[in-house]
Parts: C-alpha cells; sequence; structure tokens
C-alpha cells in the first residue's frame, strides 16, 4: 500500500477516515461517482490490518454481495445455503438462505486498489483531531501532518474519534466480542447460531473458514474452544442514531452504529451506507445521505427494543417464542404466530435482521 505520508498534502474536496468497509466503500464509490479529490487514511499497517478485519464471521447475503460493485472473483471463500438456529429447549430451526462466507481482507484489499487506481491517495496514519465543520477543515495526524477538506467521512469503529467530536450524542453499548479460528472443521455451507441467556442478548457463532471454523460468542460467556489457530477480540457498538451527518461531517459502519442490533451483521449495512454518503456528496448535498439512511430498510431492520428484550429473556422463554418455529419460518403454526402471536414484534424484527442485517 503506498504511503502518502501526512504532511505536504494538498487540499481534499473529502478526507475518509478508516478503510474498513464503510470507509473503503465510501472512498471508491466517491472515485466511481465523481471527480472529487480523496484521501483515505488508515491507521493500521498491512499485517495489523489484517488481523483486525478477520474479526468477522464474514457472512453475507446475496443482496449484500450485489451491492459490493465490484467483480467477486477470488472473494468468496465458500457459498451459504442453510442457517441454523439453536434455542432452548432443544428447539432447532432450520432456514434456505442464498449468501457467502467472503474474505472481508481480501474484498477491502480490493476496494482500495481500485480507489488508487482511479486516482485516490492513501495516507497510512492516526487523526489526532479535526480543527473545524466546513471548507478548509483541518485533518490533524499523529505523525504531525496535516490535511485540508472540505468534507470528512468518519469511517474509523466503535471508538471512533469522529463520533466522539461531532456526535456526542452517540453513545454506544460496545458488546465485546471474541472469536476464534479452529483446526475443527464445521458443516459447509452453513451459519449456525445458539441462543441462550448467559449469551446476554447476544449468541454464539459457528461458521465455516477455509481450513476450519469460527467460533465467536460474547466475551466471558464461554471458554476458549480447543484447536485455536488464531484469536480475535473486539467491539461491535449497539446504538440507534438519530443523525449521521453534521454539517459537512458525516459517519458511516461501525463509527455510525449501524451494526444491525439483532444479527450483529456490519458488512453489508456498512458498505451500503458508504455507498450512500459517497453518492450524496457526488451531488454536493450530504443531507441527502441523512434522509436516505434513515429512511432505508438498513436503518429500520436495527431494532434495539428488540436487542434489550433478548437481554433479559430467560431460557424458557427463549423456548417459549422458538416454538411455532421448530419446523422452519413456514407453515401453519409459523404463520400464525407471525400474525397473531403477543411476540408478533419481535418476530417481524427478526425476520428483518435476517432481509436486512447480513
Amino acid at each position: 500500500m503506498p504511503n502518502t505520508g501526512g504532511a505536504g498534502l494538498s487540499h481534499h474536496d473529502v478526507v475518509v477516515i478508516g478503510a474498513g468497509p464503510g470507509g473503503a466503500s465510501a472512498a471508491y464509490h466517491l472515485l466511481l461517482a465523481s471527480k472529487l479529490k480523496v484521501a483515505l487514511v488508515e491507521r493500521l499497517e498491512d499485517d495489523r490490518f489484517a488481523h483486525y478485519h478477520r474479526m468477522c464471521g464474514e457472512g453475507i447475503s446475496q443482496a449484500g454481495l450485489r451491492g459490493i460493485d465490484l467483480p467477486l472473483e477470488g472473494l468468496i471463500e465458500q457459498p451459504i445455503a442453510i442457517v441454523e438456529e439453536h434455542w432452548p429447549g432443544d428447539i432447532d430451526v432450520k432456514v434456505k438462505v442464498k449468501g457467502a462466507i467472503i474474505d472481508r481482507v481480501a474484498l477491502l484489499k480490493r476496494m482500495k486498489g481500485r480507489f488508487l487506481d482511479m486516482g485516490g491517495e492513501m495516507v497510512d496514519d492516526s487523526v489526532s483531531r479535526i480543527v473545524g465543520n466546513g471548507p478548509g477543515m483541518e485533518v490533524h495526524m499523529a505523525s504531525g501532518g496535516k490535511l485540508t477538506t472540505d468534507h470528512v467521512i468518519g469511517a474509523d469503529g466503535a471508538h471512533s474519534k469522529v463520533r466522539g467530536r461531532f456526535f456526542p450524542e452517540l453513545e454506544p453499548r460496545l458488546i465485546w466480542a471474541d472469536q476464534f479460528i479452529t483446526d475443527e472443521r464445521t458443516e459447509k455451507g452453513v451459519l449456525h447460531f445458539h441462543y441462550d441467556q448467559h449469551y446476554l442478548g447476544g449468541y454464539k457463532w459457528v461458521f465455516p473458514a477455509k481450513e476450519g471454523s469460527r467460533i465467536g460468542f460474547p466475551r466471558g460467556t464461554e471458554k476458549m474452544p480447543e484447536g485455536v489457530v488464531e484469536r480475535h477480540r473486539r467491539a461491535i457498538p449497539i446504538a440507534k442514531p438519530e443523525r449521521v451527518v453534521n454539517g459537512r461531517v458525516c459517519l458511516v459502519g461501525d463509527a455510525a452504529c449501524q451494526v444491525n442490533s439483532i444479527s450483529f451483521g456490519g458488512i453489508r449495512t456498512a458498505i451500503t451506507a458508504g455507498r450512500m454518503a459517497a453518492k450524496a456528496l457526488a451531488k454536493d448535498d450530504l443531507a441527502r445521505y441523512q434522509r436516505e439512511w434513515m429512511a432505508s430498510s438498513f436503518a429500520k431492520a436495527s431494532d434495539i427494543a428488540t436487542y434489550r428484550r433478548l437481554s433479559s429473556m430467560s431460557n424458557e422463554e427463549m423456548a417459549r417464542i422458538a416454538k411455532p418455529f421448530g419446523k422452519g419460518y413456514v407453515g401453519f403454526n409459523a404463520t400464525m404466530a407471525m400474525i397473531f402471536s403477543r411476540d408478533r414484534a419481535l418476530y417481524l424484527a427478526f425476520r428483518k435482521a435476517g432481509n436486512y442485517g447480513w
């Protein structure tokens, strides 16, 4: 990755801070849609960047794949056809899906490569502070360098400095999760979700990896599995943002707390938000991004109330709500539950998360 450094850079129309799915998508789509001068700032060097972004189940739906706007050859590890949910009371729900396990690190590398090929500039540095909120605002680097810009896109993750500076009202609950890549194989093409009261509103996931499995859960809820090859830990920000734009600054991805609060999926939503922000800036109307995101199915599918309810449920209540779906999400019992049950709002929230949360 070219390192342009922080000092001596000319003025940019847009500075994107963070090269994860949201930031890489925003930078890439900005140059697809406009002739703006764009800099993409990333604080993590190649090896640390790759390790950080492997902390992910890497599942993405077929609809999410279509929204990437890149050739997918070499990015898909394996197709996903089944989701199996395992609930208390020995209730197993099997759902047919269309999706894939994607190589997230390779995807980000391809997006950044296309961005650079189109004339974008990469800055390997971390941001210490941002001064101003308008034309000519200053982005100061830890190295002592400085960029000037007319717009900032904050894509700097769960602990976003941009969010803290410009969106102080948005204070997410951080759910710390551990993931382990193990040498024990699991079923190809199947995603397993295990629900239990001790996951505190979350779940344990077992996803296929290239040579084994990805096993993850909220920190402290289980012991480390055997056969661990690699270990990851990161925070998942849960909140309901009321705004993602403040003047000439906006947020995307984990910085904007756009991770789905039920599925905890974030790749598709971050890529989508990055594309929305880019198209709004290409038309010199950043407020358009605010309107489109808040009206989107992605924002509506993130249901904080359902997450909070799951957080307080006992295993007995979980078994009760899962019982109508023991034969899947189709059939008489499932249909009646969706229409008439007192838990209808919860069931519909899960359906939306399944459609837009990965």
